[in-house]
Protein backbone atom coordinates (compact mmCIF):
# COMPACT_ATOMS: atom_id res chain seq x y z
CA UNK A 1 0.00 0.00 0.00
CA UNK A 2 1.26 3.79 -1.31
CA UNK A 3 0.23 7.34 -1.53
CA UNK A 4 2.19 8.54 -4.31
CA UNK A 5 0.97 11.88 -3.87
CA UNK A 6 -1.91 14.42 -2.10
CA UNK A 7 -3.08 17.44 -3.75
CA UNK A 8 -5.43 20.52 -2.69
CA UNK A 9 -7.07 22.45 -5.34
CA UNK A 10 -9.90 24.91 -5.75
CA UNK A 11 -12.32 23.81 -8.00
CA UNK A 12 -13.58 26.49 -10.69
CA UNK A 13 -16.61 24.52 -12.45
CA UNK A 14 -15.80 21.57 -15.14
CA UNK A 15 -14.76 24.21 -17.78
CA UNK A 16 -11.85 26.03 -16.61
CA UNK A 17 -8.80 24.16 -14.63
CA UNK A 18 -8.53 24.34 -10.92
CA UNK A 19 -6.04 26.18 -9.16
CA UNK A 20 -3.61 24.15 -7.27
CA UNK A 21 -3.37 25.19 -3.20
CA UNK A 22 -0.99 22.53 -2.03
CA UNK A 23 1.10 19.57 -3.49
CA UNK A 24 3.05 17.25 -1.97
CA UNK A 25 4.57 14.13 -3.69
CA UNK A 26 6.66 11.24 -3.47
CA UNK A 27 8.04 9.83 -6.43
CA UNK A 28 11.07 8.06 -5.28
CA UNK A 29 9.91 4.91 -6.54
CA UNK A 30 10.95 6.63 -9.97
CA UNK A 31 14.78 7.34 -11.71
CA UNK A 32 15.96 10.68 -11.32
CA UNK A 33 15.16 11.35 -14.46
CA UNK A 34 12.28 10.07 -14.31
CA UNK A 35 10.70 11.94 -11.01
CA UNK A 36 10.14 15.75 -12.69
CA UNK A 37 7.94 13.91 -15.28
CA UNK A 38 5.93 12.05 -13.04
CA UNK A 39 5.19 15.13 -10.91
CA UNK A 40 3.63 16.94 -14.09
CA UNK A 41 1.69 13.54 -14.89
CA UNK A 42 0.54 14.13 -11.40
CA UNK A 43 -0.44 17.84 -11.54
CA UNK A 44 -2.33 17.09 -15.18
CA UNK A 45 -3.85 13.98 -13.96
CA UNK A 46 -5.69 15.76 -10.45
CA UNK A 47 -6.43 18.49 -12.50
CA UNK A 48 -8.64 16.50 -14.59
CA UNK A 49 -10.25 14.22 -12.06
CA UNK A 50 -10.92 16.94 -9.48
CA UNK A 51 -12.22 19.28 -13.03
CA UNK A 52 -14.87 16.36 -13.06
CA UNK A 53 -15.58 16.35 -9.29
CA UNK A 54 -18.19 18.27 -8.82
CA UNK A 55 -19.05 19.88 -5.07
CA UNK A 56 -20.41 17.75 -2.26
CA UNK A 57 -19.36 14.50 -4.50
CA UNK A 58 -16.57 11.73 -4.07
CA UNK A 59 -15.31 9.40 -7.11
CA UNK A 60 -12.49 6.73 -7.13
CA UNK A 61 -10.80 7.15 -10.92
CA UNK A 62 -8.48 4.21 -12.40
CA UNK A 63 -5.77 5.69 -13.98
CA UNK A 64 -2.79 3.31 -15.19
CA UNK A 65 -1.10 1.99 -12.29
CA UNK A 66 -3.09 4.83 -9.61
CA UNK A 67 -5.93 4.89 -7.94
CA UNK A 68 -7.08 8.59 -7.57
CA UNK A 69 -9.40 9.39 -5.20
CA UNK A 70 -11.20 12.72 -5.16
CA UNK A 71 -13.23 14.82 -2.81
CA UNK A 72 -15.08 17.91 -2.96
CA UNK A 73 -16.36 19.82 -0.15
CA UNK A 74 -18.04 23.10 -1.49
CA UNK A 75 -15.47 23.73 -3.90
CA UNK A 76 -12.34 22.50 -1.71
CA UNK A 77 -11.15 19.49 -3.08
CA UNK A 78 -8.50 17.26 -2.03
CA UNK A 79 -7.24 14.25 -3.82
CA UNK A 80 -4.97 11.33 -3.17
CA UNK A 81 -3.03 9.46 -5.87
CA UNK A 82 -2.81 5.34 -3.95
CA UNK A 83 -2.34 2.06 -5.38
CA UNK A 84 -4.87 -0.32 -5.10
CA UNK A 85 -4.18 -1.89 -2.41
CA UNK A 86 -4.70 0.99 -0.18
CA UNK A 87 -8.04 0.85 1.30
CA UNK A 88 -11.09 3.26 -0.21
CA UNK A 89 -12.65 4.36 3.37
CA UNK A 90 -9.38 4.80 4.46
CA UNK A 91 -8.63 7.06 0.96
CA UNK A 92 -11.77 9.22 2.09
CA UNK A 93 -10.68 9.58 5.53
CA UNK A 94 -7.36 10.48 4.78
CA UNK A 95 -9.17 13.31 2.42
CA UNK A 96 -11.51 14.47 4.66
CA UNK A 97 -8.52 14.99 7.20
CA UNK A 98 -6.73 16.96 4.54
CA UNK A 99 -9.76 19.41 4.37
CA UNK A 100 -10.34 19.75 7.39
CA UNK A 101 -7.23 20.85 8.28
CA UNK A 102 -6.95 23.04 5.37
CA UNK A 103 -9.21 24.77 6.47
CA UNK A 104 -8.62 25.16 10.38
CA UNK A 105 -4.89 27.20 8.92
CA UNK A 106 -6.29 29.06 5.96
CA UNK A 107 -9.69 29.74 6.75
CA UNK A 108 -11.90 30.39 3.36
CA UNK A 109 -9.09 32.13 1.82
CA UNK A 110 -8.18 29.64 -0.88
CA UNK A 111 -11.79 30.72 -2.31
CA UNK A 112 -9.30 34.13 -3.93
CA UNK A 113 -7.07 32.24 -5.57
CA UNK A 114 -6.33 32.97 -9.14
CA UNK A 115 -2.94 30.75 -9.55
CA UNK A 116 -0.87 28.05 -8.21
CA UNK A 117 0.39 28.03 -5.07
CA UNK A 118 4.03 26.75 -4.72
CA UNK A 119 5.06 27.08 -1.65
CA UNK A 120 5.01 24.11 0.03
CA UNK A 121 2.28 22.90 3.15
CA UNK A 122 4.40 21.22 5.87
CA UNK A 123 1.25 19.24 6.87
CA UNK A 124 0.92 17.69 3.11
CA UNK A 125 4.43 16.61 3.13
CA UNK A 126 3.69 15.04 7.15
CA UNK A 127 0.38 12.92 6.07
CA UNK A 128 1.73 11.66 2.80
CA UNK A 129 4.49 10.02 5.53
CA UNK A 130 2.00 9.60 8.32
CA UNK A 131 -1.30 8.12 6.40
CA UNK A 132 0.79 5.52 3.97
CA UNK A 133 -0.29 3.19 6.56
CA UNK A 134 -4.10 3.69 5.97
CA UNK A 135 -5.21 2.44 9.61
CA UNK A 136 -4.15 5.74 10.80
CA UNK A 137 -6.57 7.51 8.58
CA UNK A 138 -9.10 5.39 9.48
CA UNK A 139 -10.15 4.63 12.90
CA UNK A 140 -12.58 1.35 12.25
CA UNK A 141 -9.53 -0.05 10.30
CA UNK A 142 -7.03 0.36 13.45
CA UNK A 143 -9.81 -1.13 15.91
CA UNK A 144 -10.15 -4.34 13.45
CA UNK A 145 -6.78 -4.42 13.23
CA UNK A 146 -6.42 -4.10 17.03
CA UNK A 147 -8.83 -6.95 17.05
CA UNK A 148 -6.98 -9.23 14.38
CA UNK A 149 -4.09 -8.72 16.90
CA UNK A 150 -6.21 -10.44 20.05
CA UNK A 151 -7.54 -13.04 18.35
CA UNK A 152 -4.13 -14.27 17.45
CA UNK A 153 -3.11 -13.70 20.78
CA UNK A 154 -5.74 -15.59 21.71
CA UNK A 155 -5.70 -18.36 19.74
CA UNK A 156 -1.78 -18.45 20.50
CA UNK A 157 -3.31 -18.93 24.34
CA UNK A 158 -5.50 -21.80 24.11
CA UNK A 159 -2.34 -23.75 22.28
CA UNK A 160 -0.17 -22.85 25.29
CA UNK A 161 -3.34 -23.90 27.76
CA UNK A 162 -3.74 -27.12 26.05
CA UNK A 163 -0.19 -28.10 25.29
CA UNK A 164 0.74 -27.37 29.24
CA UNK A 165 -2.80 -29.17 30.40
CA UNK A 166 -1.61 -32.23 28.50
CA UNK A 167 2.42 -32.00 28.07
CA UNK A 168 3.14 -30.81 31.26
CA UNK A 169 0.74 -32.53 33.94
CA UNK A 170 -1.19 -29.60 35.50
CA UNK A 171 1.89 -27.29 35.15
CA UNK A 172 0.54 -23.62 34.94
CA UNK A 173 0.87 -21.50 32.10
CA UNK A 174 4.47 -19.84 32.05
CA UNK A 175 3.94 -17.44 29.26
CA UNK A 176 0.57 -16.08 30.67
CA UNK A 177 1.30 -16.05 34.51
CA UNK A 178 5.24 -15.14 34.57
CA UNK A 179 5.25 -13.24 31.49
CA UNK A 180 7.97 -10.68 32.87
CA UNK A 181 10.06 -14.30 32.57
CA UNK A 182 9.94 -14.23 29.22
CA UNK A 183 9.46 -11.02 27.52
CA UNK A 184 12.75 -11.53 26.04
CA UNK A 185 11.59 -13.99 23.82
CA UNK A 186 8.19 -12.14 22.73
CA UNK A 187 9.76 -11.38 18.90
CA UNK A 188 11.26 -14.70 18.80
CA UNK A 189 8.44 -16.58 20.04
CA UNK A 190 6.15 -14.83 16.52
CA UNK A 191 8.75 -15.85 14.40
CA UNK A 192 9.72 -19.54 15.10
CA UNK A 193 6.95 -20.29 17.23
CA UNK A 194 6.20 -23.48 15.36
CA UNK A 195 9.79 -24.66 15.78
CA UNK A 196 9.74 -23.82 19.59
CA UNK A 197 6.82 -25.38 20.51
CA UNK A 198 7.67 -28.52 18.18
CA UNK A 199 11.27 -28.41 20.26
CA UNK A 200 8.77 -28.30 23.38
CA UNK A 201 6.96 -30.95 22.42
CA UNK A 202 9.45 -33.56 22.12
CA UNK A 203 11.47 -32.72 25.04
CA UNK A 204 8.10 -32.79 27.23
CA UNK A 205 7.34 -36.50 25.73
CA UNK A 206 10.51 -37.29 26.90
CA UNK A 207 10.38 -35.56 30.56
CA UNK A 208 7.17 -37.60 31.05
CA UNK A 209 8.78 -40.96 29.84
CA UNK A 210 10.88 -40.26 32.76
CA UNK A 211 7.81 -39.24 34.85
CA UNK A 212 9.82 -35.55 35.79
CA UNK A 213 8.16 -32.22 35.93
CA UNK A 214 9.82 -28.97 34.98
CA UNK A 215 10.43 -25.65 37.23
CA UNK A 216 9.87 -21.98 36.08
CA UNK A 217 13.51 -21.98 36.08
CA UNK A 218 14.36 -24.86 33.86
CA UNK A 219 11.46 -24.03 31.11
CA UNK A 220 13.10 -20.26 31.23
CA UNK A 221 16.76 -21.86 30.63
CA UNK A 222 15.35 -23.64 28.10
CA UNK A 223 14.41 -20.71 26.19
CA UNK A 224 17.27 -19.31 26.62
CA UNK A 225 18.79 -22.65 24.99
CA UNK A 226 16.85 -22.38 21.75
CA UNK A 227 16.85 -18.92 21.63
CA UNK A 228 21.06 -19.31 20.76
CA UNK A 229 20.60 -22.42 18.94
CA UNK A 230 18.31 -22.45 16.53
CA UNK A 231 18.88 -20.30 13.52
CA UNK A 232 16.90 -17.55 12.88
CA UNK A 233 15.34 -16.95 9.03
Amino acid sequence: MKITALLVMKWQGDSIDPVILANACDVSQFGYFQRSGAKEFIVFVGRTVAKRTPPAQRQSVQHQEYKVHSYNRNGLCALGFMDDNYPVRSAFSLLNKVLEEYQKNFGDSWRNAQADVTQPWPYLNEALTKFQDPAEADKLLKIQRDLDETKIILVSAEIVQDFTCNAFCGLPITLLVFPCAFAPYFDFLQDKFLSFFQFIYSLACSVLRKKKKLSLWSIKKLCDWVCMTIPLK
